[in-house]
């Protein structure tokens, strides 16, 4: 419908095109009456191509509208849009799990950490309190002052290793000089 409908308005155009030909062939032979009409007709039947294009074009993309919009609200769209939105819905939970438990795995070793952080301090205490204890009987009140300072020291910066050295060395001195 759409193909006979443009070839007659073309035609029509280029009857028009015909007409304007012919009425300048009638000016040239100076038959001025007949040119008049034919230029006329010409110029009507010319608007009347541009209207009935116009139309057409107009009718054409209502057409096009209409159908777009009846796409849109088919079936077949509306199942594949739900579809697309459940698969994004889908992809959006997954993501959230896995940065929940991102942050889930990050708060729980944040916590084991500062738990084994009071666990080295208190044993770290205990430690230097049982040295304390154990080294008090055995040195002279000015060595275990001297010991007790490093002791300290060693207690403050947490230093476990260099506590158990220093008993031992404290220890050793004893059973040397004792």
């Amino acid at each position: 419908m759409l193909k006979k409908t443009l070839y007659g308005i073309l035609s029509a155009a280029s009857l028009s095109m015909l007409l304007l030909l012919a009425g300048f062939v009638c000016w040239q032979v100076e038959v001025f009456w007949l040119a008049g009409g034919l230029y006329h007709l010409a110029g009507k039947l010319l608007l009347f191509v541009f209207v009935c294009g116009y139309l057409l074009a107009c009718c054409q993309v209502i057409w096009n509208v209409f159908q777009a919009v009846a796409g849109y609200f088919s079936r077949e769209q509306r199942s594949l849009r739900r579809l697309l939105m459940l698969q994004g819905y889908r992809q959006n939970c997954a993501q959230t799990v896995k940065s929940e438990m991102r942050q889930q795995r990050y708060r729980f070793q944040f916590k084991r950490e500062r738990l084994l952080a009071a666990d080295d301090r208190k044993h770290s205490l205990i430690l230097f309190k049982s040295i304390q204890a154990e080294l008090k009987p055995c040195l002279t009140p000015a060595a275990y002052r001297v010991m007790l300072k490093d002791l300290r020291r060693f207690h403050r910066s947490a230093n476990t290793q260099a506590m158990l050295a220093l008993r031992e060395q404290a220890l050793c001195r004893d059973l040397v000089s004792g």
